[in-house]
């Protein structure tokens, strides 16, 4: 999703489908990671997170160098970073959120909503999920 302070959402529904999502497997550790963002743009963040109402309980801000320390720590990444897919781990799973401005890449697991989540996905190897 587009997480500036001021962006627009990804789709008119995206906040619900996320709280939904992370209300209905509270055995799983979700986080939400906002990538390179420095000064004045992490409150801009926070502000929108908290305006739409997420339930999240885990934010965090890293920078690109991190991204494979982070892999590390969670087995799925939903991400539209080509960057963050690139970068997975033989043994983990990315998940490519399609949007307009990264439809110059594809990739093997692609959604348009959250919605469209297979629930195995959720399930693999019941760790974190970025």
């Amino acid at each position: 999703m587009d997480i500036f302070g001021h962006a627009n959402t990804s789709y008119s529904n995206v906040f619900f489908d996320l709280n939904n999502m992370i209300y209905e497997n509270k055995h799983i550790e979700f986080t939400i990671i906002g990538l390179d963002e420095f000064g004045k743009s992490i409150p801009s963040t926070l502000f929108f997170l908290s305006k739409y109402g997420l339930l999240g309980k885990n934010i965090k801000f890293i920078k690109s160098n991190e991204i494979k320390k982070e892999w590390k720590k969670c087995n799925i990444w939903i991400t539209d970073d080509e960057k963050i897919i690139k970068l997975c781990p033989p043994n983990k799973k990315a998940i490519k959120f399609n949007t307009f401005y990264n439809s110059h890449f594809t990739h093997t697991e692609e959604i348009n909503s959250l919605t469209k989540i297979n629930k195995s996905w959720l399930t693999y190897l019941e760790k974190n999920t970025t």
